[in-house]
């Protein structure tokens, strides 16, 4: 960019912080913008005041005007945007209460929060009607303004499940923030997320690249090859706070490493609420109306697993037991692996063929949030009916841990062992019995926890237990 060398020589040589500031900007230099931001904070803060008024020297010059602009601008949106502190941006726009600027922001900030507090339908309304009022108003305040109110209302118009409106309104905030690198990429990232979504996954790659060429990301690039080969569902581990595939896992002493499920699409905010709602309402034990909601969030969102999932195990509470299954079948094509679904399944199969009585099952449901001891208590009347369940047994041997009896409760595991054969529940029982156990026998529960293909987080854990040095 010539005309960027020629702008920032006029500071003179050694550049001060404000100069390397805008060159960084200006060259979208992404790294050492935000660098110099985070390290810079207090002072950047300090002067920015002072920084409002260009130097005497370029005020003539309409393009280097504009390139100060757009360096300050620059700072204050990443202040706003990445840092949470938008007082630059309120320095630039002016706090006049009459000031036009000022009041979309206002607006577009209570629809953010109307946004996030998952009020989609409300949002979204707010947006198109703030973009209608504001059409007129001009300016670097006014666009900045506009791409945010255009990017909040493609977020609510995605979550309602709207997606053809979604990218327009992403597309229109694109054109409007180009060619500003970081904020093309913010934009991108949300169309990436869109089509991918969609299942497009070649469209999807495209914005990947885009995205990997404008930060210069090497993340990216490895998202870009990744995005037509992503499982349904697959685990993830968080080593010390970082996500980390599996395959990059290395064993590290004292780390802090937890696993969680990535799915290869993201969840639409409304079935959310919808599932979140049902599942409050199940926990009131109104399983009628959450049954409505679950199945009003599986129809937002066809391709998450979670809202059939409380479907069928609503259905199940319900005695609804072949549409229980059916539903823990849609789970599985939806999300293979999906949390204890296949245990679950499993169970459904049992209730309707009349090997499982409906008390246990609802005893057995109940284990989970019982404090250790009446846990045990229950899980022993349960036991005394179905005396070799083995979800049954796992409840009991958790519930002997929790009250101190550790040596105990390697008993009901290893006889539960004997008498399962669902494979996600078997995972479970293999780990949690080599925590118990020490040497070459514990070493061999966790291989076979490993090698099984049950349980998608336990044999997670297995394979990294398993990458350990030996002691």
């Amino acid at each position: 960019m010539p005309g960027c060398v020629a702008f920032f020589n006029l500071f003179g040589k050694k550049p001060d912080l404000r100069q390397q500031l805008f060159e960084a900007a200006a060259r979208g230099d992404a790294e050492v913008f935000a660098g110099l931001c985070r390290k810079h904070r207090e002072s950047i803060a300090k002067d920015f005041p002072g920084w409002r008024q260009a130097p005497e020297s370029i005020r003539q010059d309409r393009e280097q005007i504009k390139l100060y602009g757009n360096g300050l601008v620059s700072v204050a949106r990443f202040f706003a945007e990445r840092m949470g502190d938008p007082s630059l941006i309120t320095l630039l726009q002016g706090a006049d209460e009459t000031n036009p600027v000022v009041l979309w922001q206002r607006r577009l900030a209570d629809a953010q929060r109307k946004l996030e507090a998952q009020e989609h339908t409300t949002a979204r309304d707010e947006l198109v009607t703030l973009l209608r009022d504001t059409e007129g108003l001009a300016g670097t305040g006014a666009e900045h303004l506009r791409s945010y109110t255009l990017g909040s209302l493609a977020a609510c118009q995605f979550h309602l499940g709207q997606l053809d409106e979604a990218e327009k309104a992403t597309r229109r905030a694109l054109d409007i923030v180009s060619p500003d690198p970081p904020a093309m990429a913010r934009y991108l990232t949300e169309l990436f997320e869109l089509e991918r979504y969609r299942g497009r996954t070649d469209k999807a790659r495209q914005h990947a690249l885009e995205i990997a060429r404008l930060l210069g990301s090497q993340e990216w690039r490895r998202r870009a090859d990744t995005v037509g080969t992503e499982p349904l569902l697959r685990v993830v581990a968080s080593v010390d706070g970082q996500q980390t595939e599996l395959d990059q896992m290395r064993y590290r002493p004292n780390a802090r490493v937890q696993f969680g499920f990535v799915r290869n699409r993201a969840s639409l905010g409304e079935s959310q609420r919808l599932n979140r709602e049902g599942k409050q309402l199940a926990g009131e034990g109104q399983f009628a109306p959450a049954l409505a909601l679950f199945e009003r969030a599986a129809a937002a969102d066809p391709h998450d697993p979670d809202p059939p999932f409380m479907v069928g195990l609503t259905r199940v509470y319900l005695k609804q037991y072949a549409e229980g299954i059916r539903a823990y079948e849609t789970v599985e094509r939806l999300g293979p692996g999906w949390y204890h679904a296949r245990t679950d399944l499993w169970l459904a199969r049992e209730l309707a063929a009349g090997r499982l009585a409906h008390d246990v099952w609802e005893t057995l449901m109940a284990l989970e949030h019982l404090p250790p001891a009446e846990a045990l208590a229950a899980a022993d009347r349960a036991l005394a009916e179905a005396p070799l369940l083995a979800p049954l047994l796992y409840r009991k041997a958790l519930a002997l841990e929790g009250v101190g009896r550790k040596e105990e409760a390697a008993i009901p595991l290893r006889v539960a062992l004997e008498h399962n054969d669902e494979p996600n529940l078997h995972t479970r029982l293999l780990l949690r019995l080599s925590q118990l156990t020490t040497g070459d026998e514990a070493r061999e529960l966790v291989r076979r926890a490993a090698e099984l293909n049950g349980d998608l987080i336990a044999g997670a854990m297995a394979r990294f237990l398993l990458s350990a040095p030996p002691v």
